[in-house]
């Protein structure tokens, strides 16, 4: 409360959160200048006076500790039991919101790296969803099926995509939509724009 952007670093092994970092062992104190693990130097930096504290590691599923939670100064007295396992499930939920966001950022990093493959590659990419539209065609397919058209791939449904001497492509891709593992096509010609 009141800190604004400030962030305040400092080594995971000092201090009480450090304690509780390497620990993992619960610290529940009513009077932190009391403690010589507290570190003044946070309240002198701030210009804030902590009094009591509740502190409590933040593990993943796996156990490992991602970092602390810590409350400070409860109005009314010092924390309680009651305190700490509200402050045990908050921890819990921080822990899955927190693998959540790395694993969304392992996936985007995957996505990027798949794309620009696909971008860089001579052969037309397409892929489609579940309905049979295009949903993502790489530079080089745009050349191939819309040439100097300036059509616009993405949307077209696969029937509208390959018609006419073509056609064959569309009932094939909805035959593998429909369930279908494989459906090969060898040698076969596509008509396309010049």
């Amino acid at each position: 409360q009141g800190m604004g952007e400030n962030v305040i670093r400092f080594p995971s092994s000092a201090g009480i959160a450090g304690s509780v970092f390497t620990s993992g062992e619960t610290v529940n104190i009513p009077d932190v200048y009391e403690d010589d693990r507290f570190n003044r130097a946070v309240d002198k930096q701030t210009g804030y006076r902590t009094k009591s504290m509740l502190c409590i590691q933040v593990t993943n599923k796996a156990g490992q500790p991602l970092g602390v939670m810590q409350v400070l100064n409860k109005a009314n007295g010092p924390f309680t039991a009651v305190d700490e396992l509200r402050l045990r499930a908050f921890c819990s939920q921080t822990s899955i919101a927190i693998e959540n966001a790395q694993l969304f950022d392992e996936i985007v990093t995957v996505k990027n790296y798949n794309e620009a493959i696909i971008e860089s590659m001579h052969n037309g990419v397409v892929t489609l969803s579940i309905e049979g539209r295009v949903t993502r065609a790489n530079r080089a397919a745009v050349e191939l099926l819309a040439g100097n058209t300036g059509l616009n791939l993405v949307s077209l449904h696969i029937s509208d995509l390959f018609r006419d001497d073509d056609a064959w492509v569309a009932m094939a891709v909805e035959v593998v939509l429909q369930g279908s593992l494989t459906q090969p096509a060898m040698d076969e010609s596509l008509t396309l724009p010049c």
